[in-house]
């Protein structure tokens, strides 16, 4: 099977696995995931349509496909052999696994705490994990130099970790995704005095969306050091949610 045959098949099963969870799912939605219109779809499943490298990655990234795997399904749409390293895909996996995937950040924060877990499967039933993914993720904080064995457990070395702001990015979508997720499940889960659920519905002037930006950012700087002081025993996530309920419009 050619590039594109590869490239067709990843994608009818990428949709294919979406549809098991939910039936209704619709081509059309698969096609707004993949930012693209819902012929161009039909017509690369129908192998009417081929499509160029650049045009496989932006698909690719609009699905916050795993760097490893994107590389794989690229390099298939011709007969050359990739020239970057494999030390060189592993950082680029690792990095984008480390903001994808909230499990890196809890973990590390979790080696802050007053007395962390030692063990792979203590850490695991604390973060309500499996022991195999505290595993991987623990070989790839090492592989990145986040943390070193200290002792009998582990100790936390990296430097604060930030991310960009304002910049469409595959992995932190993936990770606003993630979040999401474990939100809702922490509030079928969680008791109410263990968590904090609010929101508030408003007409506001656009035009001060940076500045209110820069507000949530002081904000959550200035709660994290509040928060991070006294006895550190768990580990907490903030998310704050400011989006779009209403269309653009103009006024008149």
């Amino acid at each position: 099977m050619d590039g594109q045959g590869l490239f067709r098949d990843f994608l009818m099963t990428y949709m294919s696995d979406l549809q098991q969870s939910n039936p209704s799912y619709s081509m059309r939605a698969f096609a707004k995931k993949c930012s693209v219109h819902p012929a161009v779809i039909s017509e690369i499943f129908s192998g009417k349509r081929k499509v160029s490298t650049s045009y496989a990655k932006k698909i690719l990234e609009n699905l916050m496909i795993d760097p490893i795997k994107q590389e794989q399904l690229i390099t298939c749409f011709d007969d050359k052999s990739s020239s970057e390293d494999i030390k060189f895909k592993q950082l680029r996996a690792d990095q984008y696994f480390v903001v994808a995937d909230p499990i890196y950040y809890s973990l590390l924060s979790l080696f802050d705490t007053r007395k962390p877990p030692e063990q792979p499967d203590e850490i695991a039933k604390r973060l309500g994990v499996s022991t195999w993914r505290v595993e991987q993720a623990i070989e790839r904080l090492i592989r990145l130099g986040f943390i070193k064995k200290h002792k009998s457990s582990y100790k936390n070395v990296s430097e604060p970790l930030t991310t960009t702001e304002d910049i469409a990015n595959s992995s932190l979508k993936k990770r606003h995704e993630n979040n999401l997720r474990a939100a809702l499940e922490s509030l079928y889960s969680d008791p109410v005095d263990e968590r904090d659920f609010s929101f508030i519905t408003m007409a506001i002037d656009p035009d001060k969306i940076p500045k209110a930006k820069k507000m949530i950012r002081k904000f959550k700087r200035e709660l994290a050091k509040e928060l991070e002081s006294g006895n550190q025993a768990e580990v907490y996530e903030l998310s704050i949610q400011l989006f779009p309920r209403s269309k653009k419009g103009e006024l008149t």
